[in-house]
């Protein structure tokens, strides 16, 4: 059994690694006192809480992928990339993936998705002003995909990370369990 977080933005900015990198550590730094936090992923200070984020890219031939974890490089990753981040002090990591309307495999169109989510959260009162109308004309989404059999420690940096993502793109986070 699988569960994927997804990210849908509502700004068309595709953040960079170092954007990114930043946002977690920044969420990291905000919850390292919260008693689930501390309970699940240990006590950490700031210096070792630094995340790496890195795109991958599956290059023919080669046994293993190329790797960069320049800040500079957008999370704009298209066909085979893929990126990866992890916490060395939280000893946990996990792949995301980006993916535009015209390759994602969901079972509804990226709007239609969009939209669904703008009428349940409607329904509740939640997301009251959130600009559902630009997420769904964004096009794309991020998503990170966690196996059952990954630790909780994973599981939650992952969530910690969408949150983050989700922060500096003005998105909106969607969890579909597969």
């Amino acid at each position: 059994m699988s569960t994927s977080i997804d990210v849908y933005p509502s700004t068309s900015t595709v953040p960079n690694l170092g954007e990114f990198a930043a946002a977690v550590h920044a969420i990291l730094i905000e919850h390292q006192d919260n008693p689930t936090v501390v309970r699940t992923l240990g006590k950490f200070d700031a210096a070792s809480a630094v995340p790496t984020v890195e795109r991958l890219t599956e290059v023919a031939g080669r046994l293993r992928p190329r790797r960069t974890s320049d800040p500079d490089v957008s999370l704009d990753m298209v066909g085979n990339d893929y990126g990866w981040l992890s916490v060395d002090a939280i000893e946990s990591g996990f792949d995301f993936y980006f993916c535009s309307a015209d390759d994602y495999f969901e079972d509804l169109p990226h709007s239609a998705v969009v939209d669904d989510y703008a009428e349940r959260a409607k329904q509740l009162g939640t997301l009251d002003g959130f600009p559902f109308d630009d997420a769904a004309s964004v096009g794309w989404c991020w998503y990170i995909r966690l196996q059952a059999t990954q630790p909780l420690r994973t599981r939650l940096l992952a969530g910690l990370a969408a949150a983050a993502l989700a922060r500096i793109t003005n998105g909106f986070i969607h969890v579909d369990p597969r």
